[in-house]
């Protein structure tokens, strides 16, 4: 405004009586539209003024034009406050329909973990109940080979559930957003153990993936120090970094006694499940240890890989024989990808097939050596890509596609 006002007296100065009277205008209005009250009147009058000296018409009509323009400033000015106050209200609609939707979505959250908690969280509560009952029916047995190793598998499956309703407890406190910070799931970890806790860095809130990813590494490396380094004193070490957070684990000895949790196998690692076997052989893995694999027979297995053998354990190698003995015969060559209709995987088709055969999905899984969990997520595939919405859908797709053919159809 002030560089406005400065041409205008310029050009007044100069002789230039036009450019002035419209910089002069120019300036009422815009001191009146822009700058705050106490500022705008004083602007304005000045501005005006100086057109009144400038203008050589009579003055009536300077009083109009003075007038006109002290009009139009004012309604440039209200204009100008009603668009802000459209857009404050604007932005307050939208942060209210944002929170709105927020606490919908943290009371859905809410109302799907507590029917979680009461279906798996009671279930696994149920099953604890149930294995120490067990457990201390077998105690009172006579001793023997077969008893330890029945209490031995009943401690076991002891431990896992009593873990795996802890972090199911964990899962659905994060699902209602009320997760712990994680230095204190840190040192709430290491309580049962000798060892300390360290915090390193500006501390600030991490996302629930991140938080997530700590939590679990925490615990597994825990769980491998219990594992094969029982009584050693762990320290744990978080370290807040620009961009990162940093988790350091160490040990320092072991001298406890082996006790129930080095033995169980317990923790989140690699088991011998169809799932995650077969498909990390066929990818070309030259090796297969399952968690609870001990320290000679985890460097045998390396020997073996590296002298160009198969290092697998014997609970692998007793699947991949149950395996090649107990799969059922092809009845034809199974059918390339290419050859499949609607993209359909030949995992897919062969799933479609025993559908059409009239198997359940505990029977596919028995019979292709998979999870039901796999059976389904294949059953959603293929639905979705054939276009069908049931399994009676499904056959008559298998049947008109040429995949599988009614009973008692023969072909010459």
């Amino acid at each position: 405004m002030a560089l406005l006002m400065a041409a205008a007296f310029g050009e007044q100065q100069a002789g230039a009586g036009v450019p002035a009277v419209v910089l002069w205008c120019g300036c009422a209005v815009t001191a009146l539209e822009r700058l705050p009250l106490s500022a705008a009147v004083p602007a304005t009058a000045v501005a005006l003024a100086a057109y009144a000296a400038v203008n050589t018409d009579g003055w009536m009509t300077t009083a109009l034009t003075t007038g006109g323009l002290c009009l139009a400033g004012y309604v440039l000015r209200l204009d100008a406050e009603a668009r802000g106050s459209a857009l404050r209200l604007l932005a307050q609609e939208r942060a209210a329909r944002a929170a709105e939707a927020e606490s919908a979505a943290l009371n859905e959250r809410s109302r799907i973990a507590r029917e979680i908690h009461d279906v798996l969280a009671h279930s696994l509560s149920a099953q604890l109940v149930h294995l120490e009952a067990a457990r201390l029916l077998i105690e009172r047995q006579p001793s023997g080979e077969f008893r330890d190793q029945v209490l031995e598998r009943v401690v076991a499956a002891r431990s896992m559930a009593r873990e795996g309703l802890a972090e199911t407890r964990q899962a659905l406190a994060a699902l209602r957003g009320e997760v712990a910070p994680v230095e204190d799931f840190l040192r709430q970890l290491v309580t049962a153990e000798p060892g300390e806790v360290t915090v390193a860095g500006e501390q600030r809130p991490l996302t629930a993936e991140a938080s997530q990813t700590v939590r679990r590494v925490a615990q597994e490396a825990l769980t491998n120090v219990r594992k094969h380094a029982p009584g050693a004193t762990i320290l744990v070490r978080l370290e807040y970094l620009p961009g990162e957070v940093a988790l350091e684990v160490r040990d320092r000895g072991g001298h406890r006694p082996v006790e129930e949790l080095a033995v169980s196998g317990s923790g989140y690692g690699t088991f011998a499940d169809d799932d995650s076997l077969f498909p990390a052989l066929q990818a070309g893995a030259r090796g297969y240890l399952t968690k609870d694999a001990g320290g000679d027979e985890i460097v045998r297995a390396i020997q073996a890989v590296l002298s160009g053998e198969a290092g697998l354990s014997p609970v692998v190698q007793r699947r991949l024989l149950e395996r090649v003995t107990t799969a059922p015969a092809p009845a034809g060559p199974r059918p390339a990808q290419s050859q499949l209709p609607d993209g359909l995987t030949p995992r897919e088709a062969e799933v479609l097939v025993l559908i059409a055969e009239g198997m359940s999905n505990q029977e596919i899984a028995r019979r292709l050596h998979i999870s039901q969990a796999t059976v389904k997520s294949h059953i959603n595939n293929l639905f979705a890509k054939a276009g069908v919405r049931d399994r009676a859908q499904a056959v008559r797709y298998a049947y008109v596609r040429g995949l599988a053919h009614p009973p008692g159809t023969s072909f010459t």
